[in-house]
């Protein structure tokens, strides 16, 4: 008995401090979006309706993540509740956040192209072909290069 209430008592501190990390976290990546958004403005030449529109569908996808978040940790804490470990239920739950992680990203996206010109759509894609590669050079998680390694930034993921 005395195992149980210590193990409960140390996953509820982990799980206070995993939370509380996440916040933290959040708020950097919330900063580090506005500057993503303010560099890809500027370098696709977007009208200000089109900033309006991004602007918008920006603050939606963030709702939209945080209510994914809280459902997923209202998931796990269910499953960490169970007194048996289901290896088929964790894998499910794994794949299905990955599954709605993909989505989404792919919704955002969807709908970026729709705000954007084709020209600009050609542009956004190059940007994020050579942001990718950038940070694959560097062997970095969280630091790339944009505009060919004129501008360095590091973010902290």
């Amino acid at each position: 008995m005395k195992n149980k209430i210590a193990l409960t008592v140390i996953a509820m501190i982990a799980l206070s401090g995993s939370a509380m990390a996440q916040m933290h976290q959040g708020n950097k990546n919330h900063n580090m979006d506005d500057q993503a958004y303010n560099h890809m403005s500027q370098e696709l030449k977007l009208t200000d309706e089109q900033r309006a529109q991004m602007k918008t569908l920006h603050e939606n996808i963030r709702t939209e993540n945080q209510a994914a978040r809280e459902a997923h940790r209202a998931e796990m804490e269910k499953f960490y509740n169970n007194p048996k470990f289901n290896e088929d239920e964790a894998k499910q739950l794994a794949q299905k956040q990955r599954d709605d992680r993909a989505v989404r990203k792919m919704k955002h996206r969807h709908a970026m192209n729709q705000i954007l010109t084709p020209e600009q759509r050609a542009q956004h894609s190059e940007m994020m072909q050579n942001h990718q590669k950038n940070r694959h050079m560097t062997g970095k998680k969280g630091e790339h290069r944009m505009n060919g390694g004129n501008h360095n930034m590091k973010h902290n993921n």
